[in-house]
């Protein structure tokens, strides 16, 4: 039993919380059943063992990050040098039936309401044609680079643990 995160971090705050997340399923799950990869190296062919799927990434003008964006994140100073992320790894990878699909991001208050990464992702995932995609929780940021609000890290700990005893649940 295995579950993948791949993320697209700019900033360091989608890695602070996928890395919470990923911490609080280990413990649920056992330390060999979260594999966290960075979206420009993640599989385009999803392992066998694999009974679910987190996507993470930042909210990029109200969507998923694209080139443009990514260029602006880095001229700003953002650490990540990838040139795909998400949203291209998700136009390549393979699709798996049934496969439950959980779309996160970190956004600011006001783009959670109008637009984000999760909600796109979602959107690009079902049409692509993976069929149990749902969209997971927006952890809010500060501003572009950040930092995370007070308690965003709790938040994500807590949804990691809820999602990780979900999973035991759903395949026992």
């Amino acid at each position: 039993m295995k579950v993948l995160i791949v993320r697209e971090s700019y900033f360091g705050n989608g890695t602070k919380v996928v890395d919470s997340v990923a911490t609080a399923i280990a413990q649920q799950l056992g330390d060999d059943a979260v594999e966290v990869v960075e979206a420009g190296e993640a599989p385009i062919s999803l392992p066998e063992d694999l009974v679910a799927l987190i996507v993470s990434a930042p909210t990029h003008e109200l969507s998923l990050p694209t080139p443009k964006t990514r260029q602006a994140a880095r001229e700003q100073g953002a650490a990540n040098g990838f040139e795909h992320g998400l949203r291209e790894w998700i136009d390549a990878v393979e699709v798996r039936d049934n496969l439950m699909v959980i779309a996160i991001d970190t956004c600011t208050k006001i783009s959670s309401v109008i637009g984000s990464a999760s909600k796109a992702a979602v959107k690009g995932l079902k049409k692509r044609g993976f069929t149990d995609v749902h969209r997971g929780p927006s952890f809010l940021v500060g501003g572009t680079e950040g930092p995370l609000q007070s308690d965003e890290i709790n938040k994500a700990q807590a949804w990691g643990k809820e999602f990780g005893a979900g999973v035991l649940t759903s395949v026992a």
